[in-house]
């Protein structure tokens, strides 16, 4: 008995991760739907736009189906996931699905927020990542920190990012202080501290642009 619900168990998880791989592979061209249910749906499918902001997926011109049942979409644009996110919307504070779009695949798969109904949206940029059995993170230091911690290239990559980035904090807060005490003072060297000040918070811009592309970087190295 404890056998077969060790076999159980395995086929499971590996069922459920051969699943969601899934999700995000498809063919050149081929158009689906996933919805939250776990129904998939080939056919038509564009986007079409239904009050401000909101927007519809419509599936063979005809049937509409709304973002919060929606879970993958993928058509000639390319693959989208969709995203609980927290927004501001007239002074208020609200949680939002909106559409990612898959920008690169490997072992970590990059996602990059998707609005319909702008047309240049070639600045794509690594905004939220997804390891293939995980869900969808934002991409920051601390979640990358616990998801690449296995590939030294990557570990390595983001210690210099956690370096550069106290480091600018640093000098920046030395610049700010001493340009505060240059000007309060009434020593003869007060001015030639508040230029110090100044110059010195002027430098942390180097070390913060010096780690703008650590994370990226990072997910990079894992893909290899």
């Amino acid at each position: 008995m404890s056998k077969r619900i060790c076999y159980l168990l395995i086929f499971l998880f590996t069922s459920s991760n051969i699943i969601y791989s899934q999700e995000f592979t498809h063919k050149e061209n081929e158009s689906f739907i996933i919805l939250k249910s776990g129904k998939i749906l080939k056919g038509k499918i564009n986007f079409d736009r239904k009050i401000g902001d909101d927007f519809l997926i419509s599936f063979n011109d005809t049937l509409k189906i709304d973002v919060d049942d929606i879970k993958v979409v993928s058509n000639s644009k390319g693959t989208f996931a969709t995203y609980h996110k927290m927004i501001k919307k007239n002074k208020n504070f609200l949680y939002k699905n909106i559409f990612l779009k898959r920008i690169r695949e490997g072992k970590v798969l990059v996602f990059s927020e998707y609005h319909p109904f702008i047309k240049d949206q070639s600045g794509e940029s690594y905004q939220y990542y997804s390891m293939k059995s995980g869900n969808i993170k934002q991409v920051n230091y601390t979640n990358l920190k616990k998801s690449l911690f296995d590939n030294p290239q990557s570990a390595n990559t983001l210690g210099q990012y956690d370096l550069y980035k106290k480091l600018s904090e640093r000098i920046f807060w030395i610049g700010l202080s001493s340009t505060i005490y240059g000007i309060l003072s009434e020593r003869p060297e007060g001015e030639f501290i508040t230029y110090f000040g100044i110059a010195c918070s002027f430098s942390s811009i180097v070390p913060f642009f010096m780690k703008s592309n650590k994370l990226q970087r990072a997910i990079d190295a894992y893909n290899k």
